[in-house]
């Protein structure tokens, strides 16, 4: 999905909040700690990948996104940072860090609980649903090359190490 797509599923589960202050999604891949007076939360996603310089394609079910969420409440505005941690080819020499794609599917249910947590960190809502451990709908087998993963080299990722 391209970066439109990311803004107008952000936009619409953001209305559907009822709370009187307008929200905006930025991407930031500078983000790397939670900064004072922001919440925070990470997540694993299934993601695609493709390689710019020899087309070759991969997927990985266990893609770190991680989403930096603050309300302003003096002029209702609320600021969402995301960082989504690429991966980089394995069969390129020196291949650049490509950015995930994500299906319109997965992109909803990380948005719907996205949502939920703005709720909970911004406006001290409880909520509804009970926590669980991520499971996700496709499970890829073979290893995970952590020399390819950004979150890995970060420090951020669950499978380094």
């Amino acid at each position: 999905m391209s970066d439109q797509d990311w803004h107008r599923v952000f936009n619409s589960k953001a209305a559907k909040l009822n709370k009187p202050d307008s929200w905006k999604l930025l991407f930031d891949d500078t983000i790397e700690a939670t900064e004072a007076g922001w919440g925070e939360y990470i997540r694993s996603v299934f993601s695609r990948f493709s390689c710019s310089c020899c087309g070759h394609k991969w997927a990985s079910s266990k893609v770190q996104m991680v989403f930096h969420m603050r309300l302003d409440t003096s002029n209702h505005q609320g600021t969402v940072r995301v960082r989504r941690y690429r991966q980089n080819c394995k069969t390129c020499p020196g291949a650049a860090f490509e950015k995930p794609t994500v299906s319109t599917m997965d992109l909803e249910k990380v948005m719907d609980k996205l949502m939920e947590k703005i709720l909970v960190k911004c406006y001290q809502e409880e909520s509804n649903t009970p926590s669980r451990p991520f499971q996700p709908e496709r499970v890829l087998k073979g290893p995970h090359l952590s020399g390819h993963c950004e979150a890995c080299i970060k420090g951020i990722c669950t499978l380094s190490g």
